[in-house]
């Protein structure tokens, strides 16, 4: 009898593939449950995963936090569900991949991916240092935020963020 061996990274990218891209035999509605499913995916691959790893299958994640590589809303906003369940203690450069998506997605016209983005952020300083540099992006970035959006939930999260970032002018601004 033959003996596979199977490699978790390899078994890891194949499902991250069949997640984002299902085929095209494959229901709109089932490619949606599909494409969520990444988030609990990543949530349990980390949850239960040796600590010798986690670098090694974060940066196979962070390969797919490029924006140029999708064109639906809904396979950007199963990645920025996913980012918030990336272990972050050890900051490596593959991402700043995950932060600049993170980033660039603030500034779509969809309010979707926008509020998506938000929670996003929210979720990250919470668990980086301030004096990291995605946390120093993110001060400079809504430090420029005057106008407030025509979303209720987007002008509470970002008043959120203004006040674990302490942005005085910020929180006057949306806090009325």
């Amino acid at each position: 009898m033959e003996s596979f061996s199977v490699k978790s990274t390899d078994l890891l990218k194949e499902y991250v593939e069949l997640l984002l891209f299902p085929g095209h035999k494959i229901i709109s509605t089932h490619k949606y449950w599909m494409g969520y499913s990444l988030s609990i995916l990543v949530y349990s691959l980390f949850a239960h995963s040796s600590s010798n790893l986690t670098i090694e299958y974060r940066k196979i994640l962070s390969q797919y936090f490029d924006d140029s590589l999708y064109k639906n809303t809904e396979t950007r906003l199963f990645l920025l569900e996913s980012a918030k369940f990336l272990p972050y203690e050890a900051l490596e450069p593959e991402l700043d991949t995950v932060f600049n998506f993170v980033l660039s997605m603030l500034g779509k016209r969809s309010s979707t991916l926008r509020i998506s983005a938000l929670e996003s952020v929210l979720e990250l300083l919470k668990r980086l240092s301030p004096d990291s540099e995605f946390t120093q992006k993110i001060t400079k970035r809504f430090e420029s935020f005057t106008d407030r959006s025509t979303v209720p939930v987007e002008n509470m999260l970002v008043l959120q963020i203004c006040k674990l970032l302490t942005l005085n002018a910020g929180i006057s601004t949306f806090e009325h």
